[in-house]
């Protein structure tokens, strides 16, 4: 939304045509005095711009790392919302702006550079060129990595390269699983389907133990999955003894 250079009034719409394939990004000033001793700076949703106002004394007692971010999305009612913390209390109610515009509905999912996403499958059994379990070198009935006080097996990383364009919101390059034994596919889930795939922007994610459901290990997936702007950090939190460690 752009106003020009002056100060908009409480209730006005601001409005700029964006050419199709641009990126806009977001920046308010915060300031809550005449003096400008407290709580003032740019604040920005990427993250990486925050490390100066986060680091500075006036925000000591903010959660805030150094590099995140001071806004988030929310979608209500087919409304989109951009939620913004300019203060210490991070319950990012502090300035709210409406984004209108645009012909198709807006389903915003941030992505920067330096996410890391962990991606969860229900299923046995993955190809490219092999069968899993033959890479670990035990048979297809052994369980890996997922009871604790069990042998406990390395990691297999592979790297992709993946051009400029790549997208994990984009359905056609998501990862998936395919099922050689039945001829399916396991793909991340829709809306209104069993969620036999998930993919999570964390890396650190304990999964549950064998034989335990994620809604067991992780008491607010059910909130999160009935509506998606409740307890969007259920990852978080586990019941560390219903997940997997070494």
């Amino acid at each position: 939304m752009y106003f020009g250079d002056g100060t908009p009034e409480i209730g006005t719409k601001g409005s700029f045509t964006f050419p199709p394939g641009y990126k806009i990004g977001f920046m308010v000033r915060a300031k809550t005095n005449s003096e400008g001793s407290k709580k003032q700076g740019e604040l920005y949703f990427d993250g990486r711009l925050n490390t100066k106002i986060n680091a500075w004394p006036n925000f000591s007692s903010s959660k805030l790392g150094a590099t995140d971010p001071r806004a988030t999305w929310f979608k209500l009612n087919n409304r989109v919302l951009q939620l913004w913390e300019s203060g210490t209390d991070t319950d990012f109610n502090d300035i709210i702006l409406e984004i209108e515009g645009g012909v198709e509905d807006v389903d915003i999912i941030p992505e920067f550079e330096y996410n890391t996403y962990t991606f969860c499958f229900e299923d046995r059994k993955i190809t490219d060129d092999a069968e899993i379990h033959s890479l670990f070198g035990v048979g297809q009935n052994t369980f890996i990595n997922t009871e604790s006080g069990a042998k406990y097996y390395e990691p297999i990383t592979v790297t992709k390269t993946v051009d400029a364009s790549f997208s994990f919101l984009n359905e056609s390059t998501q990862p998936y699983l395919f099922d050689e034994t039945t001829g399916k596919q396991v793909k991340l889930s829709k809306k209104g389907e069993d969620p036999h795939g998930i993919m999570i922007p964390y890396a650190d994610f304990k999964y549950p133990l064998e034989k335990t459901c994620i809604k067991d290990a992780y008491t607010e997936f059910n909130s999160w999955g009935q509506n998606p702007v409740n307890s969007t950090d259920w990852y978080t939190k586990p019941v560390e003894e219903k997940v997997y460690t070494k």
